[in-house]
């Protein structure tokens, strides 16, 4: 089972690797997709009918640790979380900032690294044994990403963008 949240970003990639790949891998069970907004799972749910995907779409805040309790484990959790700091914002492009709602790109500038830290706690009971994560990252803090996750012993990979950053981690056991 997968879990992707932040929808709107990552959307596109978990629909290809999971209707087909997916269901012929890990016996047909649906991906799982959550978001804080309720907008954005509204688009994720017209794109999934477009191409007759079959996903769980589920509406909650994942850094409420409550709301874990809603979720089984998974094999795989794919996450493009908030990552910009806010002081950050007058450097993106406008185009970014005019049509991305802030909660789906800012983070106080005093806890960059409250998703990854939640990520990391909910994997200790929500992915399966020889699961994985899959995170995009702030290129300046993907060293600060990789502590979080192996002070809980997992192993991490640093994968470098297009421009030679480091923006990509994949995270297991």
């Amino acid at each position: 089972m997968i879990l992707n949240f932040k929808s709107a970003f990552l959307f596109f990639l978990i629909l290809f690797i999971t209707t087909e790949t997916y269901a012929q891998q890990f016996g047909g069970t649906p991906p799982s997709v959550i978001d804080i907004s309720n907008d954005a799972l509204l688009v994720a749910k017209q794109n999934a009918a477009d191409q007759n995907a079959e996903i769980n779409f589920l509406q909650l805040d994942f850094l409420n640790e409550r709301d874990w309790a809603l979720l089984p484990s998974f094999d795989f959790i794919v996450s493009n979380p908030p990552y910009i700091p806010e002081n950050e914002k007058s450097k993106l492009a406008k185009n970014v900032v005019d049509h991305e709602p802030d909660v789906a790109l800012f983070v106080t500038d005093n806890d960059p690294f409250i998703f990854y830290k939640k990520i990391a706690d909910f994997a200790d009971n929500h992915l399966k044994e020889k699961g994985k994560i899959f995170v995009e990252v702030h290129e300046d803090y993907s060293k600060g990403v990789q502590k979080i996750f192996e002070e809980k012993d997992f192993k991490i990979e640093i994968k470098k963008d297009i421009y030679g950053k480091d923006r990509m981690v994949k995270v297991f056991r």
